[in-house]
């Protein structure tokens, strides 16, 4: 497998170009809501029936606090995901056209993709 993967491959020629211009596409509010979600899922399961209790004010504000930001990031994805779908004739470009989503929607529109994502 290791022969086939570097036979594949080319070598590097030097460094990929890097232009300022390409970081309007990165989807920041996306990957804060994304990573606010799965730090507080992860921190609510790990410290959960050990340093306190599942009913505990903590376990459950955890939850809640990661399902909102969860929820918030499939709302802030779709709603990236039909700006650039959309009509481009605006003459205003906002950020939100700019910007690559991080799950685009067409991914999750058809059952066994959405299904896969899970």
């Amino acid at each position: 497998m290791l022969i086939l993967v570097l036979a594949r491959f080319p070598a590097n020629v030097g460094a990929l170009p890097h232009k300022r211009q390409s970081l309007v596409y990165i989807d920041y509010p996306g990957m804060v809501l994304w990573l606010v979600g799965s730090v507080m899922l992860t921190f609510t399961l790990e410290k959960g029936g050990l340093a306190y209790t599942w009913d505990s004010l903590q376990a459950v504000v955890g939850f809640v606090a990661s399902g909102v930001a969860v929820l918030a990031f499939a709302v802030w994805e779709w709603f990236i995901s039909e700006r650039r779908g959309g009509s481009s004739s605006s003459n205003n470009k906002k950020s939100a056209n700019k910007m690559l989503p991080l799950l685009p929607m067409r991914l999750v529109s058809r059952r066994v993709s959405a299904f896969a994502v899970l």
